[in-house]
């Protein structure tokens, strides 16, 4: 009798055990979706530069309580490195057990750069050992929100500076559109284009510390071939000094629309940020006009 129900007790373990590792191994990430609201009612895998994106993880036969790592990279932005890391966008989540994670994904003060994006999610136990990974794609469309200036001039609602590290400012000292590269800062700026031409974005700025960066945001506005608000083209410059630097961008219809400019107008929005981690502070916007044939 005695050996009948030790049998019976080391049998039981056994299955116990083998419920519990049976568990563990089936534990997953069973779903990653892409909402505009926190409840999840709202799924979608296209965003506004000014939505904020929650993307939520269902975690399925999980026993106990488990860590999710979320991150986001950006997959394929313009003017930004493939499949990097988005600084100060990596969390981890805690659940006690099977449920659901969320990842609140809050746009940058001048919104999502257009392009695509990445959420990568890992799943770790109590001893850290990852037990399963998903990943998930979202695409942000459309123009950031801005006033809208007359061709050829600047958005005056806007301060054309920002703090820098050291607690001073940095300023935009000059600025034109052209298409010579080499011209003098000073010189008119010009508002009109033909459809081949290279327009050129050349600035002037003062004060930014090393490591800041320069970003041109190019928009059509009302221009044959393309959408209202389409996001055209996204140029950076990291400044390697903190001296007194003019470069220019760029604005090669070939690379920007595949061919040359449709006729009609076009924005273009100059933004700067004093390090990777600050806000992006707009220096400039201005429009301009492509006519002829």
């Amino acid at each position: 009798m005695r050996l009948h129900r030790l049998s019976l007790v080391v049998g039981m373990t056994v299955i116990l055990m083998g419920a519990s590792a049976c568990s563990f191994t089936t534990a997953n990430i069973s779903g990653l979706k892409f909402s505009k609201d926190k409840a999840g009612t709202t799924e979608a895998s296209t965003f506004a530069p000014g939505d904020t994106i929650y993307a939520i993880a269902t975690v399925s036969n999980v026993p106990s309580k488990v860590t999710l790592k979320f991150r986001l990279l950006t997959e394929d932005v313009e003017g930004q490195a493939k499949n990097a890391p988005v600084p100060n966008f990596d969390t981890s989540i805690e659940l006690p057990s099977s449920g659901f994670g969320t990842f609140t994904l809050t746009p940058p003060p001048a919104g999502w750069p257009a392009g695509k994006y990445r959420v990568e999610i890992s799943m770790l136990i109590e001893s850290g050992e990852q037990k399963d990974q998903e990943a998930a794609s979202f695409t942000v469309a459309g123009e950031r929100a801005r006033t809208t200036p007359a061709a050829g001039t600047s958005d005056t609602s806007q301060t054309p500076g920002g703090a820098n590290d050291s607690g001073g400012t940095f300023n935009l000292t000059g600025f034109k559109l052209t298409t010579n590269a080499k011209s003098d800062i000073n010189a008119p700026s010009e508002s009109t284009f033909s459809p081949d031409d290279h327009v050129y974005v050349v600035y002037t700025v003062e004060n930014m510390p090393a490591g800041g960066k320069i970003t041109c945001n190019l928009y059509a506005e009302d221009a044959e071939g393309s959408e209202p608000g389409e996001s055209l083209r996204l140029l950076s410059y990291t400044n390697p000094t903190s001296a007194k630097f003019t470069e220019n961008f760029d604005l090669d219809p070939s690379k920007s629309r595949g061919e040359a400019w449709g006729s009609g107008t076009y924005k273009i929005v100059l933004e700067a940020q004093a390090s990777p981690d600050a806000p992006a502070k707009e220096l400039k916007s201005a429009t301009f006009t492509v006519s002829g044939e």
